[in-house]
């Protein structure tokens, strides 16, 4: 059923009906106990497992109530959490001051003191190994587990791991109709390697990440669209722009393993 009150800048989910071929949307917002209406990055566990980062600090959802972590009841250093991944028990998150993790019983914080190429974290994505990859101000770099490994020649503004570890970086935020235009490169685990790309329209404000499914896809957040990424690279629009239109921009998107969109 859908909640009578609609805010911007809240949380989304899209239901595709089955029955009836419309979409139908159930909005959360503080009111329902989220840290904030104002939110950067949502990771999906489950359905019942939901990480949201916000402005105001970290809100876990277990499909029915909002738990919070800020700088008041937590090691946070910082409120303002702007991107999110989960492995192996583990939440890590980025916020101004740098990089963190959540074990779910302490919080440990990293910056250039203990190893960061830089405090200013872009993007982040983990793959199949554990390993963190991050897209810095100023290079790539790759957290073990032990230690960061840098790569500071190489401009990320968005990064993400597909199923076989190959690692995507979005050299720029926009993807122009320009023919050769290269966007991206990938490592293979040996050597960065680039592909030009022929794309019909101008995408701006995009980011790359992988879906729950192990699709990768990229989304713009001011079109309000998202594509499927074909390695090496095409793009096939599955989200139709100004679909959301009423919902004004969004910042992310998460698709969970019910095939709901989670906008943010």
């Amino acid at each position: 059923m859908l909640r009578n009150h609609i805010l911007f800048l809240c949380l989304f989910i899209l239901y595709a009906s089955q029955l009836s071929g419309q979409n139908k949307w159930e909005h959360f917002t503080h009111n329902d106990g989220l840290a904030s209406n104002r939110i950067n990055d949502i990771h999906i566990i489950d359905s019942n497992h939901i990480w949201i980062a916000t402005n105001q600090g970290l809100s876990f959802y277990n499909g029915s109530s909002f738990t919070n972590y800020n700088t008041s009841n937590s090691l946070l250093t910082n409120n303002n959490i702007k991107q999110i991944e989960y492995a192996f028990g583990e939440v890590w998150f980025s916020t101004n001051d740098g990089l963190s993790m959540f074990d779910g019983r302490s919080i440990n914080n990293f910056t250039v003191a203990n190893g960061l190429i830089g405090n200013t974290i872009k993007d982040m994505a983990l793959d199949t190994n554990g390993n963190l990859w991050l897209a810095c101000n100023n290079g790539v770099s790759k957290y073990d587990g032990t230690q960061f490994l840098h790569d500071s020649g190489k401009v990320a503004q968005s990064i993400a791991v597909d199923r076989n570890n190959n690692v995507y970086i979005l050299r720029y935020s926009a993807i122009f109709n320009i023919t050769g235009y290269t966007i991206y490169e990938i490592f293979d685990g040996i050597s960065w390697n680039t592909y030009p790309i022929t794309f019909t329209n101008a995408v701006n404000s995009v980011k790359i990440k992988k879906t729950k499914s192990d699709d990768l896809i990229i989304y713009s957040t001011n079109s309000k669209a998202y594509f499927e990424v074909t390695f090496p690279f095409s793009l096939k629009r599955v989200f139709p722009a100004g679909q959301v239109n009423s919902y004004n921009n969004f910042n992310n998107i998460e698709i969970d393993e019910n095939n709901k969109k989670w906008l943010s």
